[in-house]
């Protein structure tokens, strides 16, 4: 019986070798690599590709979709404490630079945010930052440096911003 395994299983790796096609879902895109370089995108439906891994295909789900930011304690111009916590609607609009330019769209995209609201709010008065005016300006930021990688923002909401004391602990000592 052992003996039938090995025989499928080299079966199957050597189709995957002559593997030619390759099927993308509706929500998908991809890049085609060929020799380890890109070559070109590939939308949904039937990608066709040279065999024996000559070309790659790398796929990546291209719908919105939701993030929710870690909290983060910041401290305001006027030295007023301040946790804020966000939410994201983000999606891919640029294939390629999501794939080749960076290393993983959402943790890039998670950091991006996490740093403007970091630096929006230490830029601004408590008055200001309690203003619709301020969550605009945030919006526009993270959506300015998401572009850059292919990454489209069309909605950021704060679930809190509040002003509230922060204890940090180090390797659970208090």
């Amino acid at each position: 019986m052992n003996w039938v395994i090995s025989i499928w299983d080299i079966l199957w790796e050597v189709l995957g070798w002559v593997q030619i096609c390759h099927f993308i879902d509706p929500w998908e895109e991809g890049i085609v690599t060929r020799w380890g370089n890109y070559h070109r995108n590939v939308g949904p439906g039937i990608a066709w590709h040279l065999p024996c891994e000559l070309e790659a295909i790398t796929v990546l789900n291209v719908k919105p979709t939701a993030m929710e930011l870690e909290a983060q304690s910041c401290l305001t111009a006027d030295d007023i404490k301040v946790v804020a916590r966000a939410v994201l609607m983000w999606g891919v609009f640029d294939i390629r630079r999501a794939l080749v330019d960076v290393e993983n769209v959402a943790e890039t995209l998670g950091d991006i945010a996490v740093g403007v609201i970091h630096e929006q709010i230490q830029r601004q008065d408590w008055e200001y930052v309690r203003t619709p005016a301020f969550r605009a300006d945030v919006k526009r930021a993270i959506q300015r440096e998401a572009r850059k990688w292919g990454i489209s923002v069309p909605k950021v909401k704060f679930q809190d911003l509040t002003t509230a004391e922060s204890y940090r602990l180090f390797g659970g000592v208090t």
